[in-house]
C-alpha cells in the first residue's frame, strides 16, 4: 500500500509540472501528447519505464517493515538461557591505576642529600613505612651525605634526623624524619613474592620529576648472592627513582626500586619486600648522617677494577691481577660501583667527551689553514693577494679546493664524533651489564 501511494505521489507531481508548463495553452498539450506517442519507441518504452520504476519502489519497500520482536523462552520452555556478558566500563584498568596512585601518592617522598657545605649532592625517592613516620629508601641514595631532607607530595620539607636501620647488602635504609607522625602516610609492605606477570606500578622522582607514575609487570624473580631475591620489572625507572616503592594492585609494597639497565628495554630491578620487613624489625636509635659515613658498607666493601684487554674489550676484575693491563678502580671505599669514575675513565680511552667534538669548530679551524693550502696548490705562481686578478680557471679551481677542504674538516669531525659516541655507548653498556650481573 505504501508503494502505491509513493507512485501516485510521483504521478501527481509530474502532472502538476506539465499543467504548470501548459497553463495558458491546454490545446497545445493534447497536440504534443499525440505527436509524442506517434513515435513507436516512446509508445512502448514509456509504459515499460513506468513499470520498472514501480517495481523498484516495490522492491525497496520490502525490507522497511518493522523488525520481528525478540522471543525469550520462559521457564516452562525448558531451554536454558545464557545471561549476556557484562563488560566493564572503558578504561577500567586505567581507573584502577589512577585510584591506586591517589592512595599511595601521599606516601611517596623525594629525598635530597647535602655535603658538609650544604651543597646538594644527590637525590632519590622513598616512602613512609611504620607508625613512627620513618622513610624507606636505598642506602646508596645517602652515600657521602652529611645531611638530608625529604619533601612530601604536599610540598612540605622536613629534615632527616638519622638512619635507624640499614641493610648494606640489600642497599636499604630506614630513616628517621623530624616531622609530625600525623603527616606521614605509611604503606604496607608484604613479604610475599609476587607472581611473574603480576601488574605493578612505581611512584618516584626520576630526574627530580616528582610524583611520576609508571606501570608494568613483574618479568622475573632472580636470586642474588648479595641481595637475596631481586624482582625484575618492566615499569620504567630512571636516576632519581632509587628508593621508589614498587606496589601491586592491592596497594602493597612488593619491592624497592634500586637499579636500571640502560642498555636494554625495560630492564629494571627492585629489592623484594621481604628484606624491607626485616629492616623495619631491626630499627634502633637513629645514627646521624654527620661525617658522611652513615651510608658506608653498600655492596660489602668489594673493590672493582676495569681495564681493556688485547682486543679493546672492557673487562672487570676484583683485583689488578695482570701487570700487562692498565687497571682503573671504579668502586668507592664502601664497595659500590662509581659510575662517574668509570665514565671519566671511558672519556680517557676514547679521547674525551664525544659531545665536545664540534664539527662547526673544526670547519672554522680549517678556514685558518687556507693560506697554507693556497701555497700548496699554487706554490710559486700566485699569492693570496693575487686571487682577485687570477684567471677565471684558476679561481674556479681554488673555489673547489676550498669547498673540499672545509667539507673534509666538517665531515671528518662528524665521523669522529659518531665513532666516539658509539664507543662510549658500548663501554657504558658494558658497565651496566656488569652492574646487573652483580645482582645475580
Amino acid at each position: 500500500m505504501k508503494t502505491l501511494l509513493n507512485v501516485l505521489l510521483v504521478a501527481v507531481v509530474l502532472l502538476g509540472v506539465v499543467l504548470l508548463v501548459y497553463r495558458r495553452r491546454l490545446g497545445d498539450l493534447w497536440i504534443d501528447i499525440r505527436s509524442l506517442f506517434s513515435n513507436r519507441f516512446v509508445a512502448i518504452g514509456l509504459p515499460v519505464f513506468i513499470l520498472v520504476v514501480i517495481g523498484i519502489f516495490y522492491w525497496m519497500s520490502r525490507d522497511q517493515g518493522p523488525p520481528p520482536a525478540a522471543v525469550s523462552p520462559g521457564p516452562a520452555a525448558g531451554v536454558p538461557v545464557a545471561a549476556p556478558p557484562t563488560q566493564g566500563p572503558p578504561g577500567a584498568a586505567l581507573q584502577d591505576v589512577s585510584a591506586l596512585y591517589r592512595k599511595i601518592g601521599p606516601s611517596v617522598v623525594a629525598i635530597f642529600t647535602y655535603n658538609e657545605r650544604r651543597e646538594n649532592i644527590g637525590r632519590g625517592s622513598g616512602f613512609f613505612h611504620g607508625a613512627a613516620g620513618q622513610v624507606v629508601t636505598n642506602l646508596h641514595v645517602l652515600r657521602g651525605a652529611h645531611s638530608a631532607q625529604i619533601k612530601t607530595s604536599g610540598g612540605k620539607v622536613y629534615p632527616v634526623t638519622g638512619i635507624t636501620a640499614r641493610d648494606a647488602a640489600g642497599d636499604l635504609a630506614l630513616l628517621a624524619v623530624g616531622m609530625p607522625w600525623s603527616e606521614s602516610f605509611p604503606l604496607a609492605v608484604t613479604s610475599t613474592l609476587p607472581d611473574v606477570g603480576e601488574h605493578v606500578i612505581v611512584v618516584g622522582n626520576p630526574f627530580g620529576l616528582e610524583q611520576t607514575v609508571s606501570d608494568g609487570i613483574v618479568s622475573a624473580i632472580r636470586d642474588s648472592a648479595e641481595r637475596g631475591r631481586v624482582l625484575q620489572i618492566t615499569a620504567p625507572i630512571s636516576p632519581g627513582s632509587s628508593g621508589s616503592p614498587v606496589v601491586n594492585l592491592r596497594g602493597e609494597v612488593i619491592g624497592v626500586a634500586f637499579l636500571q639497565f640502560t642498555g636494554g628495554q625495560n630492564l629494571n630491578f627492585c629489592i623484594s619486600g621481604e628484606r624491607v620487613t626485616r629492616l623495619a624489625s631491626a630499627a634502633g636509635p637513629p645514627a646521624s648522617l654527620a661525617g658522611g659515613t652513615a651510608a658506608s658498607g653498600v655492596a660489602g666493601g668489594r673493590q672493582t677494577f676495569c681495564y681493556l684487554d688485547e682486543k679493546g674489550t672492557v673487562r672487570f676484575s676484583d683485583s689488578p691481577a695482570h701487570p700487562r693491563y692498565s687497571y682503573q678502580l671504579i668502586s668507592t671505599p664502601d664497595g659500590a660501583l662509581d659510575r662517574s669514575r668509570y665514565e671519566r675513565w671511558v672519556f680517557d680511552q676514547i679521547g674525551g667527551n664525544p659531545q665536545d667534538i664540534d664539527p662547526q669548530a673544526a670547519a672554522t679551524r680549517a678556514k685558518d689553514e687556507l693560506p697554507d693550502v693556497f701555497r700548496q696548490v699554487f706554490p710559486s705562481q700566485y699569492t693570496m693577494s693575487d686571487l682577485p686578478n687570477m684567471p677565471q680557471e684558476a679561481r674556479n679551481h681554488w673555489e673547489k679546493v676550498v669547498n673540499h677542504h672545509l667539507a673534509n674538516a666538517y665531515n671528518g669531525a662528524v665521523q669522529k664524533r659518531n665513532r666516539a659516541i658509539l664507543q662510549y655507548r658500548m663501554m657504558m653498556d658494558a658497565f651496566q651489564m656488569y652492574a646487573v650481573s652483580r645482582t645475580h
